[in-house]
């Protein structure tokens, strides 16, 4: 079978809490938003899963 794996995402504005460099399918990756930014929801903090297509969402925060 395929080996399913994801590398590290390009972060804009925001750093991860782990320190692996690729992820098996279905792991998370949680990450926190810099200072006086926050993710598309609201939140400083955020968590994205490795998919089939990649990951189902960038680590990216927005200035508040």
């Amino acid at each position: 079978g395929s080996h399913m794996s994801c590398d590290i995402p390009v972060f804009m504005n925001a750093r991860t809490k782990n320190d692996f460099t690729w992820f098996k399918l279905n792991d998370t990756l949680d990450y926190e938003c810099h200072d006086g930014y926050e993710s598309n929801t609201g939140s400083t903090t955020g968590s994205i899963v490795c998919g089939y297509n990649g990951w189902s969402d960038l680590p990216i925060c927005y200035e508040r």
